[in-house]
């Protein structure tokens, strides 16, 4: 098994967090429909991130 799964995991989501307050400063000057378009692919790589999460769990019981 390689070691790294649960750091890209978490760098993953640290990215997608920063992206998120990135988006949420920037709302003032863009339309809420855009900021829903740009956070939908981090929604996206979140859900990833938990299943993947999930299935190393269950590989590991």
């Amino acid at each position: 098994m390689p070691p790294t799964p649960r750091f890209v995991i978490g760098e993953l989501i640290l990215t997608a967090v920063d992206a998120v307050i990135f988006a949420l400063t920037q709302v003032k000057f863009i339309s809420p429909i855009a900021v829903i378009l740009k956070s939908l692919p981090i929604v996206i790589v979140l859900s990833f991130s938990v299943i993947h999460l999930l299935q190393i769990a269950i590989q590991s019981i």
